[in-house]
């Protein structure tokens, strides 16, 4: 088949795992005659949140079938986008291929609305998934509710024990000295500056935020840039996609070697809790904390029944993090948390240190998917869905 100027024509192969409802994204040329803003230009609109280049994608499977809906978003530079869909059904060793028409009506998935001055949710639907809290007043951003299947919450937030552990949320105990991880006496905190960018539409809605790390007396650390995904997915099986850079941009700065610490953190609800009848389960089979804590892993996972219901969240590990597959700071009282930095209390070798120091300017990049899931460990799939982060499909645009 001949795709015109305002198609192109995709293969998707599906290696050697079975995939269900997986994202998949490729790099594709800009249709003819369309030319959106790169992210440098949006960037210098103004404070607030700009929205990056989408419009209706239907992606056609070739000899019959439902399109799917598709979506765009621009990359650092002109020429290409980086297309994104919902591959519903592929069985392993299988491929498809896949006609792309760019052009017309976009249908409703995931929006983001804006609650008060500080407060951006994604609804998906008409359901709530998540809201992204900012205000000054906190001790650093965060997510909370999270919701699973049923609009149950799958996270706790400041529960008695640990007031500081606000649902998900990205913290460090010992930055040049000073405790951004507690909301102790004289903590350091995370403020939020401005959101830099977002983007909504049928497939997914992402938004990005710039944070600056200041200590208790309003010095600043270093940069946090973080930006957050949601897909279109059923509530059996959502997904937030975390891209996180902490750079140096006030020169030198430590990490110290703690475990209280988590470039990714989630306190699950109480119900999931393992005294309460949950479990942990790690990617290499380790079950509660004794075999999960102070491990490496690939992945992460707290599942238990709420109301009911079996349901949890996990955390994946890209494979590109520093330090992958990371160390886990993760308890049975509710906290999970990835954290490359407390070596030598999770080895019980005071000459392992896992501190480290950035060089001004450094940024170091890392990536987290959270999967709130339906069902326990086996029944959702996780290893499987792990699998569709860290290896997905291979897509390949042709002529």
């Amino acid at each position: 088949m001949q795709a015109s100027a305002k198609q192109l024509q995709l293969t998707v192969d599906a290696g050697p795992h079975d995939r269900h409802q997986c994202p998949v994204t490729v790099e594709a040329p800009l249709p003819g005659g369309f030319s959106p803003p790169t992210r440098a230009e949006a960037a210098t609109a103004g404070e607030g949140p700009e929205a990056l280049g989408c419009t209706g994608v239907q992606v056609a499977p070739v000899g019959g079938g439902q399109p799917l809906p598709g979506q765009f978003s621009v990359g650092e530079g002109g020429g290409k986008v980086a297309l994104t869909f919902l591959l519903e059904q592929l069985a392993a060793g299988q491929s498809r291929d896949f006609l792309v028409t760019w052009g017309g009506q976009a249908p409703q998935g995931v929006q983001l609305k804006q609650i008060g001055e500080a407060k951006l949710s994604f609804a998906i639907g008409q359901q709530t998934f998540t809201t992204y809290n900012y205000g000054r007043d906190l001790a650093r951003p965060n997510l909370y509710p999270v919701c699973g299947p049923g609009g149950a919450e799958v996270t706790g937030y400041a529960p008695s024990d640990h007031k500081h552990h606000k649902s998900i949320y990205v913290a460090h105990g010992e930055v040049n000295g000073h405790d951004n991880w507690s909301e102790g006496e004289g903590h350091a905190c995370t403020v939020h500056r401005k959101l830099t960018r977002s983007l909504e539409g049928p497939v997914f809605a992402e938004v990005e935020a710039l944070s600056d790390w200041q200590t208790a007396e309003g010095q600043k650390l270093m940069d946090e840039l973080t930006a957050i995904r949601a897909y279109n997915l059923p509530e059996s099986g959502r997904i937030l996609d975390f891209d996180i850079r902490l750079t140096a941009s006030e020169g030198e700065v430590h990490f110290g070697d703690t475990k209280e610490a988590g470039i990714l953190s989630v306190r699950v609800t109480a119900a999931l809790e393992v005294p309460n009848g949950g479990t942990i389960t790690n990617s290499f089979g380790g079950t509660n904390e004794p075999e999960t804590w102070g491990k490496r892993a690939h992945w992460c996972d707290y599942s238990g029944e709420i109301g009911g219901r079996a349901m949890g969240i996990a955390i994946f590990d890209h494979p590109r993090n520093f330090r992958h597959p990371t160390y886990w700071h993760v308890r049975d009282y509710g906290l999970m948390t990835a954290n490359c930095w407390g070596i030598s209390m999770f080895e019980n070798d005071p000459s392992r240190s896992g501190a480290y120091t950035f060089a001004p300017g450094e940024t170091l990049r890392f990536r987290y998917r959270v999967y709130v899931h339906g069902g326990d460990v086996q029944a959702a799939d996780v290893r499987g869905k792990y699998l569709d982060y860290c290896a997905p499909p291979g897509a390949k645009v042709g002529a």
